[in-house]
């Protein structure tokens, strides 16, 4: 059902952005795959301490 609720999904994305788990890629930046990774390394370390 959020998928067809525009407001659902906008308030699902911006409580993603506000908790982190959101993670932008710039596809520009050279090093983005190293980025990417320290990013995932940090929310999943983040999540396994919060359990």
């Amino acid at each position: 059902m959020h998928r067809e609720d525009l407001n659902a999904f906008q308030h699902y994305v911006d409580c993603s952005k506000a908790s982190g788990r959101t993670i932008a890629i710039n596809p520009s930046d050279p090093n983005w795959k190293n980025s990417l990774e320290q990013k995932i390394q940090q929310v999943t370390s983040t999540e396994t301490e919060a359990n």
